[in-house]
């Protein structure tokens, strides 16, 4: 009996993968739990498995290509033995000696206007855009885009005292470190800021996790610190570093992606003095970090409206405020 593989579902946001590399060969034989290929999603890459027992039949698809979620993409034989893996190598052997031949055209879409006053103008090559075809990623991105501006947003803005943070940061123990660890007790003091929206129902989560935006090249990323609220700035750097190493492989899990109810965009490093972030597709807010300017830092929260009122968030940013100042704070988050 013939049983189709088909392209797994690998993210919410995105109903494709991308076929990097085949781990079987038509007339392997592979039993339940045996990794069959490699996929990449916007989580990362990802390995897949066959739940089926039998012999590889045919690939479907090639390495390299992007297939669409539940399509087909390999048949296992259930019923083959093993004393039919030869004759399925020559059949395959056969059919890949064949090849096929693609023949390209190209036809021309204009004709010249005869008899016309206007002489025709010649386009020139510098005039011509280049094209070039979305990958995994960007599409990732443009789904979690579109997601989020469908949300009931606002924005707070106010300003933070920086003489603390600037008191303890150092080369390993970074101002990224440091806002982690102060978002993450402001959030355990307002619960708000751990709410996520399930369908009708509100869920509180009992730890501070939260998403941080990392870029990579032409690539957004946005791993999640988790029980931020439990770790010490050591661990968090420690765990910043993993993740900035994760990034750079590009070996990102869906768990590493996963988890948050808030967010973090540091653009402040890059002197970028104030702006506006968009929230991570299930968070309930973002705070976008700007610029230290004599003294201060800029804090602008994206808020989703059906979640946290103003109120609420004007409360969190005044216990984010006063933490900002509370020197015994900074003295225990470092032991």
């Amino acid at each position: 009996m013939d049983y189709k593989f088909v392209m797994p579902r690998l993210s919410d946001s995105i109903d494709e993968g991308h076929l990097v590399e085949w781990k079987i060969r038509p007339g392997d034989e592979v039993k339940n739990g045996d990794v069959i290929a490699e996929v990449e999603s916007d989580k990362g890459l990802m390995e897949i498995q066959t739940f089926k027992n039998g012999t590889v039949k045919e690939l479907l698809r090639k390495a390299g290509s992007t297939v669409p979620a539940g399509t087909p993409i390999a048949v296992i034989d259930t019923n083959a033995s093993s004393d039919s893996k030869k004759q399925t190598e020559e059949m395959q052997k056969e059919r890949s000696g064949r090849g096929e031949k693609v023949k390209k055209t190209i036809k021309s879409s204009s004709d010249k206007e005869k008899n016309s006053s206007v002489p025709e103008r010649k386009i020139e090559s510098h005039e011509i855009p280049l094209s070039e075809p979305l990958d995994m990623l960007h599409r990732a991105m443009i789904g979690i885009v579109n997601y989020a501006v469908k949300k009931p947003i606002y924005h707070m803005t106010d300003h933070i005292d920086a003489t603390l943070l600037n008191r303890y940061v150092t080369k390993e123990l970074t101002m990224t470190v440091w806002l982690l660890k102060l978002f993450s007790e402001a959030m355990m003091r307002q619960k708000y800021f751990r709410l996520t929206l399930v369908d009708d129902q509100m869920q509180l989560w009992p730890n501070a996790s939260i998403s941080v935006a990392m870029a990579s090249g032409e690539y957004l990323y946005m791993p999640v610190f988790k029980v931020v609220n439990r770790k010490t700035p050591t661990m968090i750097a420690k765990e910043l570093q993993q993740f900035k190493m994760k990034i750079s492989e590009r070996k990102l899990t869906k768990g590493d992606m996963t988890g948050s109810t808030f967010g973090i965009s540091n653009l402040g490093m890059t002197g970028i003095e104030q702006f506006d972030a968009m929230i991570n597709k299930d968070d309930c807010a973002i705070a976008a970090i700007g610029s230290e300017i004599e003294g201060r830092i800029t804090i602008t929260l994206t808020i989703d409206h059906r979640i946290i009122n103003g109120y609420q968030a004007a409360l969190f940013m005044q216990e984010l405020k006063a933490l900002a100042e509370d020197a015994m704070f900074f003295k225990e988050a470092a032991q």
